[in-house]
């Protein structure tokens, strides 16, 4: 059995179509063809390793007929007469039949349709079957498509093709008419024609000539009279020519119906006319080359989109990356479009502000050009110009005008001056869906307005615009919110030791702390330690249980036992401080990972572990063991932490005695990944406070009490600095808590006359003024490089909070004045001012770029030096 089949595809690999399908030609003809050249179809007949074969052999030629031949019509029409008939009709069909096969033989392969048992089978119906088909290389190649698509000489490849035809169909004549869209006309093409003034054009209309009338209909014409046709009285060819036949085929892309050219075939006078198989060829290998060019225009379309899109990708690079105006932006892919798109100029518009009469106003900019009117701005009124821009925004359509429709609708063109104006193609750009601006290209280059294609390109571009817009607001978006995050971030992590005379001034603990810590003296007997036990178990019912650990009250308990027992062998009040609060997160994670008597165990040694008595550990026994702590307090290692922990684990039996079990390691792993949450949970755990009360709305910011609040809490946060510079709120308050903690020495040493503690401050007033003027020194430098910074950021963030910024000023200068030994002071200012037209985002960066100097001075100096709390 032999098919036609319908599948195409040129040697070049540009076209492809679905197999078993005929080819809906725009002429009225069919074909069905496979395109392969010669050494496929020898490499398919020769091939001995086809073992297992679905289906028959399957010629694949060019389509006589308008429908697919079967092998009875193939016998009735060519073998039969070749065996029967008489020896001029056999040499007839014979001549005919074999040019048709020179010429198609590169498009010609075997294809199996029906299953075969053996290589056998294969060759005897090879033999069987085309034994009157003799393929050979033919003389005259029909070159592919990929030959000339790198040089873009599509004209030549027609040109061959045509030559190729002429041979084929035995034409005397044959001319090749391409298009030139921009002018509307059909213009002959030749090889020795170089220059554009001696082509031969004519418009494409009827009533002319045969080129003329079939690219205006789009038609093929066979005549046997060419000179005598109505239709065209001119005739063919570029003069005019006597009665002969004719035959004159467009090339027609098949998706867009787009003319390209026109090719034109004529016989002699005495020559017999076309026959029908020799236009059915033609025809077939007409729509063959149609369809490449359409392959061919995609192709070119696909390459420019890839390379635009390639430089509108290096393009957002370097906007996003850049310094890059949203107008130069604009202007870039506006240019970028004009290159792609083949087009004269560009031109893009922006919405303007609205006018005095209510109109909305359109900036436009041009593309630059060679005078100076060329590129300057104007500005349209969208209610009363008729601009081709103004329609595009009232009807948020996509518009493509020639200038024939630009004259219908009275358009007003000359605002492109100096650029005369034959085809637009106008876009709208949205963003949110809200029209926001206008692109135009201006005068499509070799076309008579812009295609169908190059809006489709459009609007893609159409799209990339609006993605690129969200992209740029997100982008400033999170460039302030980030630059708000890391002020915030750089405010709130701090060390989690605090100053404990912060703790003491300026916070009321809501913790209900028994009234007998303030009189309770402990020795070192079992006595004390158990009367600390059972404290200890009433903090514990208060503290265990919350979601989170509230460390000021806790710190403040420390702080309140560490004063009222100083001789006392605890050996870190602060250290105690912190292993209580460890032990007491890792407790609250997971209420199944320790049994009720395990945590009790481990709170209790947490909190006593320097007391002297027996299953708890004590790492001294100095009797000076206040004036070590505050030596140690500047300082946390978390490995020594770590130590600590498991020492206290392993006395309360939480852990194995020995490092060996797997049980032991999975423990103290799991608690030492606990613990650096801990850690990380502790550094903004009051500044978290702080940013609640910022964004509370019942905030008053103007309320003297909430200023009051700010205040304290930004100083907590101030004193929270990861350099450990701890800030002391005032003179005042430091005399003050000097005079609280004589008063307790005394009471002390009421109690024992033997005590050391009275000697550890000094109650000399020289003494004790210059140790001031030593503190007072270092409270500077920590206000003008770290605290007024911060606060000065704040009150950048929030205007309203400008009387913060002012306290602060006052306390520094209040520690100026302690320099001269004036120890008065204003505490809270009594007008409070605000903040007038700060510009938020360039103060931040100015003083985040101070402190970023700061630091480098800092690690160059080896810091501020910490201050001295020998005197306490």
């Amino acid at each position: 059995m032999i098919e036609l089949s319908a599948v195409e595809q040129l040697r070049g690999g540009y076209l492809h179509q679905s197999s078993n399908h005929n080819i809906n030609l725009p002429i009225g003809s069919t074909m069905s063809m496979v395109t392969r050249d010669l050494a496929s179809f020898k490499s398919l007949e020769k091939r001995p390793d086809n073992k297992n074969y679905n289906s028959s052999f399957e010629v694949s030629g060019l389509s006589m007929m308008r429908e697919p031949l079967d092998s009875k019509v193939f016998e009735s029409k060519l073998i039969d007469p070749l065996k029967k008939g008489r020896a001029s009709m056999k040499q007839r069909y014979r001549n005919e039949w074999n040019d048709i096969l020179k010429a198609a033989a590169p498009f010609v392969y075997l294809r199996r349709t029906e299953s075969l048992q053996s290589t056998k089978d294969l060759v005897k119906m090879t033999k069987k079957s085309f034994k009157c088909i003799k393929l050979h290389r033919n003389n005259f190649e029909i070159p592919t498509l990929s030959n000339y698509v790198n040089s873009g000489n599509i004209p030549f490849y027609l040109l061959d093709v045509g030559i190729t035809l002429k041979k084929c169909t035995r034409s005397k004549n044959m001319a090749l008419y391409l298009r030139d869209g921009r002018k509307g006309e059909l213009f002959q093409y030749a090889q020795h024609i170089v220059s554009s003034s001696h082509r031969v054009n004519f418009k494409i209309k009827p009533g002319t000539r045969l080129a003329a009338y079939v690219g205006h209909t789009k038609e093929y014409i066979v005549t046997d009279d060419c000179g005598g046709d109505p239709r065209f009285p001119l005739g063919c060819g570029w003069k005019n020519s006597t009665s002969r036949p004719a035959l004159c085929v467009p090339l027609v892309t098949p998706d867009t119906l787009e003319l390209y050219g026109v090719l034109e075939f004529t016989k002699g006078m005495m020559d017999p006319p076309y026959t029908k198989r020799s236009v059915e060829a033609c025809l077939n290998l007409v729509a063959a080359v149609s369809m490449s060019l359409q392959e061919d225009h995609e192709s070119v379309i696909t390459d420019r989109t890839g390379s635009l899109f390639d430089y509108l990708t290096q393009l957002i690079g370097i906007f996003f990356c850049e310094p890059l105006g949203l107008n130069r932006f604009f202007s870039e892919l506006v240019v970028s479009a004009r290159i792609a798109l083949r087009a004269q100029t560009s031109v893009f518009y922006t919405l303007a502000n609205i006018d005095d009469l209510g109109g909305i106003e359109l900036n436009m900019f041009m593309e630059s050009g060679k005078s100076e009117r060329h590129r300057k701005k104007r500005w349209l009124s969208l209610r009363r110009s008729r601009t081709v821009a103004a329609k595009v925004v009232m009807t948020r359509q996509i518009c493509s005008l020639g200038r024939r429709e630009l004259l219908e609708h009275d358009y007003n063109v000359n605002i492109y001056r100096p650029v005369p104006c034959h085809s637009v193609l106008s876009v709208p750009i949205y963003f949110n869906q809200r029209v926001i601006g206008v692109v135009e290209l201006l005068n499509k280059l070799d076309e008579e307005k812009f295609s169908k294609a190059d809006e489709k390109l459009m609007e893609r571009i159409q799209t990339f615009y609006d993605i690129t817009l969200s992209a740029f607001v997100m982008k400033e978006d999170m460039k302030r919110l980030l630059a708000r995050m890391e002020v915030t971030k750089n405010m709130l992590q701090f060390h989690m030791q605090p100053c404990p005379h912060e703790y003491e001034i300026l916070h009321n603990t809501s913790l209900d702390i028994p009234r007998e810590i303030n009189t309770l003296y402990f020795q070192p007997t079992n006595y004390g330690t158990h009367e600390l036990l059972i404290l200890a178990k009433a903090i514990i019912k208060n503290v265990l249980g919350m979601r989170y650990l509230k460390l000021v009250n806790i710190n403040k308990l420390l702080l309140m036992v560490a004063k009222t027992m100083p001789d006392h062998p605890f050996h870190n009040f602060a250290h105690c401080f912190s292993t209580f609060h460890i032990i007491a997160f890792i407790i609250s994670q997971d209420k199944n990972f320790f049994t009720f008597s395990e945590k009790e165990d481990m709170l209790f040694t947490a909190l006593c572990h320097g007391a002297e008595k027996k299953q708890m550990i004590q790492t001294t026994a100095e009797s000076e063991a206040i004036v070590q702590t505050r030596k140690e307090w500047k300082t946390f290692n978390i490995n020594e932490t770590m130590i600590y922990i498991e020492i206290i684990l392993k006395v309360c039996g939480v852990l194995p005695p020995t490092e060996e079990f797997e049980e032991y390691r999975i423990k103290l792993r799991n608690i030492q990944e606990i613990m650096i949450e801990c850690y990380q949970k502790s550094y903004v755990q009051d500044g978290m406070e702080l940013v609640e009360r910022l964004m509370s709305a019942e905030f008053k910011w103007n309320h003297p009490v909430d200023r009051q609040r700010m205040l304290k809490t930004c100083m907590l946060v101030a004193s929270y600095h990861i350099h450990y510079n701890h800030f002391i709120p005032s003179v005042s308050a430091l005399l003050s808590l000097l005079d609280e903690m004589k008063r307790e020495v005394m009471l002390l040493k009421q109690h024992d006359p033997n005590s050391k503690a009275l000697e550890e401050i000094p109650f000399n007033v020289e003494e004790n003024n210059r140790n001031l003027r030593e503190i007072a020194k270092e409270q500077v430098a920590f206000l003008d490089s770290r605290v007024l910074p911060w606060v000065e950021i704040l009150n950048t963030l929030f205007p309203t909070t400008s009387a913060i910024y002012f306290n602060c000023i006052d306390m520094k200068k209040s520690w100026e004045d302690l320099l001269t030994l004036k120890t008065e002071e204003t505490w809270f200012p009594d007008v409070s001012t605000v903040l007038q037209d700060s510009d938020a985002r360039d103060t931040v960066l100015k003083i985040v770029e101070a402190l970023e100097e700061s630091d480098r001075k800092d690690d160059s100096t080896g810091g501020i030096s910490r201050v001295k709390r020998s005197h306490y």
